[in-house]
């Protein structure tokens, strides 16, 4: 009997690694080139080679989808490739215009037909080659693609950088940016101007940059607001960064709380510092309106990476708490330094499931039953052959 259990056993990993097997192999399929990006001209035809890598079976189907679909023709919708590539050729002819201006996209789309044809144990995984048609803005238009600044000690200088793309059909003769710098509090406490980029034609693009003293700035978070000034145009972006300093900063936390037993609890810290802060953790108490401690908690402790953040857990026990809004307390300890918030927790009843919700639970529950005894038949039957067959042979 046990020789039979191990044989059904077997029968069942061996399905299961065709699974995976077969997952690895269609997710090897490999595509050349991944993008193209062709700059909008009417009426014009492109013509271009499109290449695939198959693993395993080297028959591939190939079809389009998306926007630009209608306007593609493929050479073959089908292929048997010989050897580690095969290609096709296919042409887009372009319309004489389009509605919108910006990114125009489709797809070709390449996947692998097993010789038995697509069945219950094939898993298909389609490799796209993305076209893109870059169709201009009328005039002059700018595009910011990305604004950065530098976390820095504070008193130290603040470097900014800008990429930009002019996205018009007209050159821009002049381009320059002011960045505006705002404390947590939101108040205005530094400016500076970035060089100006001259010249820039459709699909060209620019970087502009900039440096901050941050001078007496304390330590913290800030915000930098660039605006770039255009031939009488404005394009806009804002970014963050951070004055350094051994601190901390605490910039969420569970605000409300299901009454009944011990209940999770989180606390999202951020660090202001440059390097690591080993062993944080905190205390959260909860007061009652004399500001007398009900119940307090402590999280568990750990270590918070240079200028990121951590999401210490902790666990609140509401045995001794009603329903109702409380005061709490949160300390933060790190590097022998504390730090103190006050905040508020709504204890609340959980709410019932909905009848409709009880149903789709049901009836999950039926069918994941119901799968569950499925299998069980197919093994029971699987053990069955391999009891029958032996005894069908003695005979």
């Amino acid at each position: 009997m046990m020789f039979v259990i191990k044989r059904g056993f077997s029968v069942i990993m061996l399905i299961f690694f065709f699974f995976i097997i077969n997952a690895l192999v269609v997710s090897a399929l490999g595509v050349s080139p991944g993008r193209v990006v062709l700059k909008f001209e009417p009426n014009q035809v492109y013509e271009k080679d499109l290449c695939f890598r198959p693993e395993g079976n080297p028959h591939l189907e190939i079809d389009k989808v998306g926007e630009l679909a209608q306007y593609i023709t493929l050479e073959e919708e089908e292929i048997f490739i010989e050897g580690e590539w095969g290609c096709i050729k296919y042409t887009l002819e372009m319309p004489a215009s389009f509605d919108k201006p910006g990114k125009h996209t489709a797809n070709i789309r390449g996947a692998e037909i097993p010789p038995g044809g697509v069945g219950m144990f094939v898993a298909r995984v389609r490799i796209n080659h993305q076209i893109w048609v870059l169709v201009p803005y009328p005039g002059k238009y700018l595009e910011i693609d990305y604004f950065r600044a530098t976390n820095v000690e504070a008193g130290e200088e603040v470097a900014f950088e800008a990429g930009v793309t002019s996205k018009g059909n007209q050159t821009i003769n002049n381009a320059k940016g002011l960045i505006l710098i705002y404390d947590k509090d939101k108040k205005l406490v530094g400016s500076v101007e970035t060089n100006i980029i001259t010249g820039l034609g459709n699909e060209e693009k620019g970087t502009l940059y900039a440096s901050w003293d941050s001078g007496n700035n304390v330590h913290g978070n800030y915000e930098a607001a660039l605006i770039v000034a255009y031939n009488g145009e404005k394009s806009n972006a804002t970014t963050n960064f951070k004055l350094g300093g051994l601190d901390v900063e605490l910039l969420n936390y569970t605000r409300e709380v299901f009454i009944g037993g011990i209940r999770p609890f989180y606390l999202l810290v951020e660090s202001i510092w440059s390097e690591d802060i080993p062993n944080l953790k905190a205390i959260v108490s909860v007061l009652d309106n004399n500001s007398n401690e009900i119940t307090s908690f402590e999280t568990l402790t750990k270590n918070l990476p240079a200028w990121g953040g951590v999401t210490l857990d902790g666990y609140l026990d509401t045995q001794p708490l009603s329903l109702g809004t409380y005061d709490t307390k949160m300390t933060l300890f790190f590097e022998d330094l504390t730090k103190e918030y006050d905040g508020l927790i709504n204890i609340t009843e959980e709410p019932e499931e909905e009848p409709e919700t009880k149903e789709k639970s049901r009836i999950l529950t039926i069918k994941t039953v119901m799968i569950i005894l499925i299998i069980l038949i197919v093994i029971m039957l699987v053990v069955l052959v391999y009891i029958l067959i032996p005894k069908k042979k003695k005979r």
